[in-house]
């Protein structure tokens, strides 16, 4: 799996040499400086792919391109949004950058929806959570929950085994530690984006790495 890592742009306090202090190799990011609904020019999107890559990274997934309230609602407006959209995709795909991800949330097991949909799926960010008697929940390290994580990240190495006994392009499936905890001098700073600190994330990538390493140990996605 690619490891890769959330990054907010140039105003993010955690810059790309610290991605790739942590281990990573390709980044998750997307125009957030560009309003919703207007369309990502090629020169933009290429110097924002220059400036990852001078960083001896990879831009492989645009998390997200907005969709605007115009097409949600209908509007008559509608239709100039989507071809906005879909010039937006058409420029990331000029460029090189051949991921997008938008973001939806259902209620599964997360495992048994790899095994079903795994040839559909092009990028992952892992959580975990641990459920309350009530039917709340808390968001909490990515080992320790109620979600069989290990199990996922298995499964997901036998996608790729077999994307590439398939001979796919596309065998590799980037990945992200979703969240992390604010921890260490961390604390102290108001800059941190909520659920995004450096450490935090840090510690849930190194957690997921050793999992991927030790499954590939076994022989999982050989």
């Amino acid at each position: 799996m690619e490891q890769c890592w959330r990054w907010f742009g140039p105003g993010d306090p955690i810059s790309l040499q610290k991605i790739a202090q942590a281990g990573a190799t390709g980044v998750v990011t997307a125009l957030h400086e560009i309003p919703t609904g207007e369309v990502w020019s090629v020169a933009d999107i290429r110097q924002r792919n220059a400036e990852i890559e001078t960083a001896g990274l990879r831009w492989s997934v645009v998390e997200s391109v907005p969709v605007h309230a115009d097409i949600k609602k209908g509007t008559r407006a509608r239709d100039a949004r989507i071809a906005a959209y879909k010039q937006t995709i058409c420029n990331l795909a000029e460029v090189g950058v051949g991921a997008i991800c938008y973001n939806f949330m259902p209620i599964v097991d997360w495992t048994r929806m790899a095994e079903e949909f795994g040839e559909r799926i092009h990028f992952v960010h892992l959580r975990n959570v641990t459920r309350e008697p009530d039917g709340s929940f808390y968001e909490s390290d990515h080992l320790d929950g109620d979600n069989d994580l290990i199990g996922l990240v298995s499964t997901l190495l036998e996608q790729e085994s077999a994307r590439r006994r398939s001979g796919s392009s596309m065998t590799e499936i980037p990945m992200r530690p979703d969240h992390g905890h604010t921890m260490g001098d961390e604390l102290e700073h108001n800059d941190v984006n909520p659920g995004y600190s450096y450490v935090g994330r840090l510690k849930g990538l190194a957690e997921l790495r050793g999992v991927i390493r030790t499954l590939e140990w076994q022989g999982r996605g050989g």
